[in-house]
């Protein structure tokens, strides 16, 4: 339910009504709701802002809450204050003398005041996924404040999960539509004939090529099978190959055949039949993309749904390459190591591809610029 709401309303109007909610509730003055980022292999973490109350007291913070309205996000990487004790403990901090407070950081020149805070960290699955941050009640905050929207707080944490497991979901299907993309363009643009075929010898997809060498086009190749387009004297052979195919006892086998050609010649060609295994190596792409990105600095950390998602979806893959690959010999093994190492540099190439400066021309890049002589 909250993984449907997430995508139809975008997060940042999700966390802004919980933020005017929870500010109108407390009586507070400003406050902001963020996510926590585990940095990978380091151990530490930092706090990234969904959103926050418009306090900007400069031009230059003017500037930085307009670029935050337009999607740059805000991010703190100091955790020597208040809010970053919250963290640090995974405690609720209230301070309601904060310049007084051992856990204070200190406020930019020209902050707002702060005269009370509450720091509450929010978890969902067992983790700490975010946190929310209170200013200037008047009063202060006290443990009962707390306790008394506990409920809310596990609401919104998680919503950040929710928001979480979206974008690990939206970075898989951006994953597998641009795999897809690709393999088209080469099934397509190949200067081989290429096609699908089912195991009974339909064939499923062909590609241009291939039409051209049969010279019959693809609406008419995808009513036939290969049967329908190979001499009588070659089929048996041809057939027994497949079986061998079929029954594991291979995962390719190349032939010299003829073909009938649409104009009533034959063809000569040497066809190469391969398994599915390449397919389905490739078919970890996605789920090598939001693996590996949840290890990045500004990536996405799966939860628990997700993560299960992924086990399962490794498992699938597992148990289909081990039953295609149980006959394979050396060389085919190690061709399927080449595979997963390609799956792999595919998509931490795709991933850095998202992130890089690149210069506007891959082959024209701008001169270095001198100083005046």
């Amino acid at each position: 339910m909250q993984s449907r709401f997430i995508r139809a309303v975008p997060p940042a109007e999700v966390f802004d009504l919980l933020l005017t909610d929870l500010i109108e509730f407390t009586q507070s003055e400003y406050g902001f709701i963020g996510e926590v980022v585990d940095v990978p292999d380091s151990g530490k973490r930092f706090l990234r802002i969904f959103v926050l109350t418009d306090i900007s007291w400069s031009d230059a913070t003017r500037e930085m809450f307009e670029r935050h309205r337009r999607g740059e996000p805000i991010e703190f990487h100091n955790l020597d204050t208040l809010f970053g004790a919250a963290i640090t403990s995974g405690q609720p901090v209230i301070a309601n003398d904060p310049k007084n407070d051992h856990r204070r950081g200190g406020l930019p020149g020209g902050h707002p005041g702060m005269a009370t805070f509450l720091g509450v960290p929010l978890s969902h699955g067992g983790e700490m996924v975010g946190m929310v941050g209170l200013a200037n009640r008047s009063g202060g905050y006290d443990e009962g404040l707390v306790e008394f929207l506990q409920p809310l707080f596990s609401s919104v944490g998680a919503i950040i999960g929710a928001v979480r497991l979206d974008a690990a979901r939206r970075v898989a299907e951006e994953a597998l539509r641009e795999s897809e993309e690709r393999l088209r363009n080469t099934f397509e643009m190949a200067a081989v004939g290429i096609a699908h075929v089912a195991p009974d010898g339909h064939f499923l997809r062909v590609n241009r090529r291939l039409c051209e060498i049969l010279g019959r086009d693809s609406g008419s190749l995808l009513r036939m099978r290969f049967h329908d387009v190979t001499l009588p004297d070659d089929l048996n052979a041809d057939l027994a190959q497949v079986q061998r195919l079929l029954s594991g006892q291979a995962t390719s086998y190349i032939i010299e055949k003829r073909y009938r050609h649409g104009n009533g010649g034959v063809v000569w060609a040497e066809q190469f039949v391969t398994s599915s295994l390449a397919a389905l190596f490739v078919a970890t792409v996605p789920l090598w993309m939001v693996l590996i990105d949840a290890f990045r600095p500004t990536g996405h950390r799966p939860g628990l749904i997700a993560v299960t998602g992924i086990l399962i979806g490794f498992g699938g893959v597992v148990l289909l390459i081990g039953s295609v690959a149980s006959g394979a010999d050396a060389e085919n093994l190690l061709g399927a190591a080449a595979l997963i190492v390609a799956s792999l540099a595919w998509t931490m190439g795709s991933l850095y591809g998202k992130s890089a400066r690149l210069p506007a021309s891959g082959t024209l890049r701008p001169p270095p610029r001198h100083g005046n002589r």
